[in-house]
């Protein structure tokens, strides 16, 4: 079998290919001596999550994975430059956050629940704009999860802040005074921290403000990563990972929109995102909005509940194979919206089950409005119906 040759002695890059030859995912001679020399710029890691990413991305939609990796890795390279330069002119230390929240964030790394560069220095800006307190709880929400499970830990608290920030006055607690200079009687701790404060017990590390607060809840019960189809959060995490796109450049509403996409057409929508030039683009979410636009074919994604008060009104029989065609998987409930249901509603009770059967066989990997092309086949079934039964009244 040919080896791809490393100016270095075999590294993690040169282990990556020979499992993907030996799984069949990448064959060798596919990517050109230029692309192998682009990939050796990067780091071992990225070079292994770009090489990842090809071969996870739609295969069968890629004619020049050459041309395809090169582009991943200019975008993981140019987004790794700005993020450099941006951290050659920052202050060492946070002094932009309270010291108050500097501890907790202190105690947050220590414990190893985060470590310091998992978290993005934009993060920290952020959260600097906030009341020392609420601050305080955000951090506390943050560290209290499972990070175990959660990858991209700027995003997940970029999103607590976004949901404190969008409810407003009253998720605030009211605010209090917390000294922001050092004493004049002490000299200035390290870092230019405020002298040793006497955390309130309701701040303590590992408690939350909360308590004191009994009306407002701490977090929303919607969120993106939990909505989200667990191999589109893997796709979207690997754009995280390669730098090619921030946590905090992507609205949780957009998130939120994508996750109402089955996982195939998820994938393919940031697929198609991925491919474009995103440092050129300034409004990320906007672009991601207008692609799922083009991918739902112009119709809503509906209310599950709404479809579900349509169907209980059909014939037994007919929702009986909605059943069967929801639990194969091949489309979700919120795919359908309620002009089919309405269709299927006004035709002979066998007509919608023959309609129904007709769509679960049909090859529906390609379909990108399901609800028209669901639509389509009743009418073709109404029709021929028609045709046949006035055959019959003429003989």
């Amino acid at each position: 079998m040919e080896q791809v040759s490393f100016s270095q002695p075999k590294t993690l890059v040169q282990n990556k290919f020979e499992e993907l030859y030996a799984q069949g995912k990448l064959l060798p001679g596919e990517l050109d001596a230029p692309c192998i020399a682009d990939l050796e710029t990067l780091s071992q890691e990225q070079a292994c999550m770009a090489l990842d990413f090809l071969v996870n991305v739609t295969k069968t939609t890629i004619n020049n994975k050459s041309a395809f990796l090169k582009g991943i890795i200019a975008k993981s390279r140019a987004k790794g430059l700005q993020a450099r330069t941006s951290q050659t002119f920052a202050p060492t230390g946070f002094f932009a956050l309270h010291p108050i929240v500097q501890a907790k964030f202190d105690t947050v790394f220590s414990s190893g629940v985060a470590k310091r560069e998992e978290i993005d220095p934009s993060i920290f800006d952020s959260m600097s704009q906030f009341d020392p307190l609420v601050a305080c709880q955000i951090v506390d929400i943050f560290a209290q999860k499972d990070m175990s499970k959660i990858r991209s830990k700027s995003g997940f608290l970029a999103g607590i802040m976004k949901r404190f920030r969008e409810k407003g006055a009253a998720w605030y607690p009211p605010r209090q005074y917390f000294p922001t200079m050092a004493y004049p009687a002490v000299g200035l701790a390290p870092f230019g921290y405020s002298p040793a404060l006497q955390y309130p017990t309701y701040l303590a590390p590992g408690k939350s403000p909360v308590a004191i607060y009994p009306n407002v809840q701490t977090v929303p019960p919607t969120s993106y990563s939990k909505v989200l189809s667990p191999v589109v959060q893997d796709r979207l995490n690997s754009l995280y990972d390669l730098g090619i796109l921030s946590p905090t450049e992507l609205d949780t509403e957009i998130l939120e929109s994508l996750a109402q996409f089955p996982a195939e057409i998820g994938l393919s929508i940031l697929d198609k995102f991925s491919k474009a030039e995103l440092s050129s683009i300034q409004n990320k979410n906007g672009f991601l909005a207008g692609i799922m636009k083009r991918f739902r074919g112009g119709t809503r994604c509906v209310n599950v509940r709404d479809n579900q008060h349509a169907q209980a009104q059909l014939p037994a029989s007919v929702q009986a194979a909605l059943e069967e065609l929801y639990a194969t998987g091949l489309v979700q409930r919120t795919e359908l919206d309620l002009k089919v249901f309405s269709l299927l509603r006004d035709i002979d009770e066998d007509a919608a089950v023959d309609a129904v059967l007709r769509f679960q066989s049909s090859r529906l990997s390609h379909v990108t409005n399901r609800s028209g092309f669901l639509v389509g086949i009743i009418n073709k079934v109404k029709s021929e119906r028609a045709a046949t039964s006035s055959l019959t009244e003429g003989l």
